[in-house]
């Protein structure tokens, strides 16, 4: 399990995954981890573009951090998290 994680609020959208990445440092191993459209849309939040997507991810971003740090504490610092909607949905 993480010991310590920060967020570095560094964050671009990938164009090719359809997804928001932001940065964070996990017991000092940067990393990143990896939100999907459908994850930041799942309040009903419409996004039809990568700013808008970048805005509905700054207004969810308690909930998102939340969900991270739960999955950064089950995944190895070293890979990519991918944040889902069942991660924010189910806690």
């Amino acid at each position: 399990m993480a010991k310590h994680v920060e967020f570095t609020g560094k964050r671009e959208y990938l164009f090719e995954r359809n997804a928001v990445r932001f940065g964070a440092i996990v017991d000092g191993v940067p990393t990143w981890c990896i939100i999907s459209e459908e994850a930041i849309t799942a309040g009903g939040l419409p996004c039809s573009n990568a700013l808008d997507l970048l805005r509905v991810f700054d207004q969810r971003f308690r909930e998102v951090e939340a969900a991270s740090r739960r999955r950064i504490d089950k995944a190895d610092p070293n890979s990519e998290i991918v944040i889902t909607r069942a991660d924010l949905e189910n806690g």
